[in-house]
């Protein structure tokens, strides 16, 4: 399968999000992570703000990921993922962009295609 050239935080990250998983969730991001967030128009930094973020959005919308596709340039994953869940359109593509440090997630990028 594909997604094993993924690094193992970033699959982490999927199945944990995917589980609605808030421990697991947390546990991809180093301490003082960053989460530029442009499809609500602001960073969430460090693991309260991340922790309400992923409680909004995809807990209590019951989001689910699916990669679409990704590529990899070191530290850097590109990804697009297909978000599934109960909210307006009910799916809805969605960009990632990884920064990665030390096995865990030191940035993240997204917003909505």
């Amino acid at each position: 399968m594909r997604d094993s050239i993924l690094p193992k935080v970033v699959l982490d990250y999927i199945n944990a999000s995917n589980a609605h998983d808030v421990g697991a969730y947390l546990s991809t991001f180093t301490d003082n992570s960053v989460i530029i967030e442009q499809s609500i128009g602001r960073d969430l930094i460090g693991r309260n703000e991340i922790k309400h973020y992923f409680t909004t959005y995809f807990v209590e919308y019951d989001t689910h990921t699916e990669i679409i596709d990704f590529t990899i340039d070191n530290s850097v994953i590109d990804m697009r993922v297909l978000f599934k869940g109960h909210f307006p359109g009910e799916e809805i593509i969605g960009l990632y962009q990884f920064h990665l440090k030390d096995d865990h997630i030191e940035q993240l990028r997204a917003d909505l295609e």
